[in-house]
């Protein structure tokens, strides 16, 4: 696997929109040093200071085309500095800012976690204080949300006749032929699409095929983005309307 890529659009693009990224990707100058980067003064000593002055491959990719405010999607293996990546265009934007409000919105693998304890709740029937005592039990877990992956886990399992009643029009089979991987992701997209309209369709929906890749078959994700894209037309009508 290559150490990082990746991909830009410019934000309006009607495909940008739908799809969060262009189709083609573009040719992208990679950045050979922090010092490169149109960023604030402040912003460059305190990464010299840090050590840091050559960026990794998906960060010289990502950071140019984030700061001129495209939408980026990148992938990389673990300890690539994704992270820095994102953080460096974030402060960046924070400085600019004006006014109070949210500018930013961070993701971490807690929806992971929460799909594992979905997916332990569907295989061996456990209630949902023994799932949520193993799952917090669980090594290596890494960083994570702990708040709101409790809110998932919660949300889902206590929610999860009203969730399933939401996806199954929308299946091409029955509730219970569903894959234990396919059924988990489902139900835990369609808790964010109804109870989280903070957070984009988009984003949910594109973290749910991620996870359907990662953990399902060969072709789960494109069912699962196939029920989710009708799901979300049904529950954020206004939202997806407007894209």
């Amino acid at each position: 696997m290559n150490s990082g890529t990746a991909s830009s659009c410019a934000r309006g693009s009607s495909k940008c929109a739908r799809r969060g990224l262009s189709p083609e990707r573009e040719k992208i100058r990679l950045v050979q040093n922090f010092s490169e980067l149109s960023i604030s003064p402040y912003t460059k000593e305190r990464l010299s200071r840090a050590g840091f002055s050559i960026p990794t491959p998906v960060q010289a990719a990502a950071i140019p085309q984030a700061l001129e405010g495209k939408a980026v999607l990148a992938t990389a293996q673990t300890g690539t500095g994704k992270t820095l990546a994102l953080l460096i265009p974030i402060r960046e934007d924070l400085l600019k800012q004006k006014t109070p409000g949210v500018a930013a919105l961070i993701l971490v693998p807690t929806r992971e976690l929460a799909m594992q304890g979905i997916y332990q709740w569907r295989l061996t029937g456990a209630d949902l204080a023994e799932v949520e005592k193993q799952m917090r039990e669980e090594k290596n877990l890494g960083n994570y949300d702990a708040k709101f992956f409790v809110a998932l886990l919660r949300g889902v399992l206590m929610q999860h006749a009203d969730l399933e009643a939401a996806v199954a029009p929308n299946l091409d089979r029955p509730m219970d032929e569903l894959s234990p991987v396919e059924f988990s992701v489902l139900l835990l997209a369609a808790y964010e699409l109804l109870q989280h309209p903070e957070i984009p369709y988009r984003v949910i929906i594109n973290e749910a095929v991620e996870l359907a890749k990662t953990f399902g078959g060969t072709d789960g994700h494109k069912f699962v983005n196939g029920v989710l894209d009708k799901l979300a037309v049904q529950v954020r009508a206004v939202e997806v309307a407007a894209k």
